[in-house]
């Protein structure tokens, strides 16, 4: 084997970061050459970075997905910010605070999907009993407008509409 050759594929291996790999195609440069430091040197840099991510990294991108994920609920953009505190809870699998956020962030994904659906649902109502409204249908209508009402109670829309239901269905009387 060529000490060139192996060194050349270490290289590329290691800025892969293949650890692993490199570290046996250093390892082998250097049983070739024992007196080349440089191959020695990387089998070295191999073994650290295959016991594991430095310390400080991971609290930076640990930083990084909670301020990310933070940003996200401020934004109201709840399955992103679920996306990144799994990412700081994967960083920290023993990190309380990540994982309070994380389960707060999942319950408001769920009132805002749920709040989602009673839009769509209100809207539908209101579409409908409009509908009937137009076509002077005064009960096919307030149905509609009380459905819409139960959705909403706080919106006033609904129970104007049944009160002019109610007074165009007596003037018809």
């Amino acid at each position: 084997l060529n000490y060139v050759k192996l060194i050349k594929s270490a290289e590329e291996l290691y800025a892969a970061k293949k650890w692993k790999e490199a570290k046996e195609k250093y390892d082998d440069a250097y049983q070739l050459k024992p007196d080349k430091a440089y191959a020695k040197e990387m089998v070295m840099k191999c073994d650290e970075n295959l016991k594991g991510t430095p310390e400080s990294e991971i609290n930076s991108k640990y930083d990084a997905a909670i301020v990310k994920g933070d940003q996200a609920v401020t934004n109201k953009n709840y399955s992103e910010a679920i996306t990144y505190y799994k990412t700081a809870i994967a960083l920290k699998p023993n990190d309380a605070p990540a994982k309070m956020k994380l389960v707060d962030a999942e319950k408001m994904k769920v009132d805002q999907d749920l709040a989602m659906k009673n839009d769509a649902a209100y809207e539908e109502a209101i579409a409908s009993a409009d509908k009937y409204f137009a076509e002077k249908k005064w009960d096919e209508a307030m149905k509609y407008y009380e459905k819409a009402l139960g959705l909403k109670p706080s919106v006033a829309y609904p129970t104007n509409q049944i009160e002019v239901c109610k007074k165009k269905k007596e003037e018809e009387k």
